[in-house]
């Protein structure tokens, strides 16, 4: 039995199949299923499958309404692919849980300008600057609002001090992973930096 034993172990080692298996098995047992979904929905998201991560992020919001990147992943791949009737539904749901997040109100007001509603759009972009003034996007935005509605002049005067201002963000342009994400990425990174170190 125990040279039977020695020799399973052998070819284990030699196949690579134990280390694997334990590597998943320890990976899976740090973190939570919506923290394994979260990054699932980063690699796709990352790779451009922007479906595929939607996907992930509803099933979060489904299990949790308390993850907010999966909020702004969601509602940034919904404008990104067009569906604004579904970006209004999740942007109203975010907002009810993280009322003072003024990139939710700018989604918010992206998705109302896309469907022509430029009077509740211009008041959650209002609302977006309020609660992050100076932000060069949220203030462009506002100028398109105001020109859709036929005042070209504000809309120009707001176009340049958004340019003054600066952008620092683009909808469908993936931005920095939120420390939610870091911190989870910097878990499983230990995690495989312990296994390798005990191994040596």
């Amino acid at each position: 039995a125990l040279i039977q034993a020695r020799q399973r172990g052998a070819i284990e080692k030699n196949t690579g199949t134990a280390p694997k298996q334990q590597e998943g098995r320890q990976v899976e047992a740090v973190l939570t299923p919506e923290q394994s979904m979260l990054l699932s929905g980063e690699k796709l998201y990352k790779q451009g499958d922007l479906t595929g991560a939607l996907a992930q992020y509803k099933a979060i919001l489904k299990n949790t309404d308390q993850l907010y990147v999966a909020w702004e992943r969601a509602l940034n791949i919904e404008l990104a692919l067009g569906s604004y009737k579904d970006a209004l539904k999740t942007a109203d749901n975010a907002l009810s849980v993280y009322p003072n997040q003024a990139v939710l109100y700018y989604y918010l007001a992206v998705a109302l300008q896309h469907e022509s509603k430029y009077v509740e759009a211009l008041t959650n972009v209002k609302s977006a600057m309020q609660l992050d003034e100076g932000n060069g996007l949220y203030i462009e935005l506002y100028g398109d609002i105001l020109y859709l509605k036929g005042d070209r002049e504000q809309a120009l005067q707001q176009w340049k001090k958004a340019k003054a201002a600066g952008k620092n963000v683009r909808i469908a342009e993936p931005r920095k992973l939120p420390a939610e994400v870091r911190d989870l990425m910097e878990i499983l990174k230990e995690s495989l930096d312990g296994r390798k170190k005990k191994r040596a």
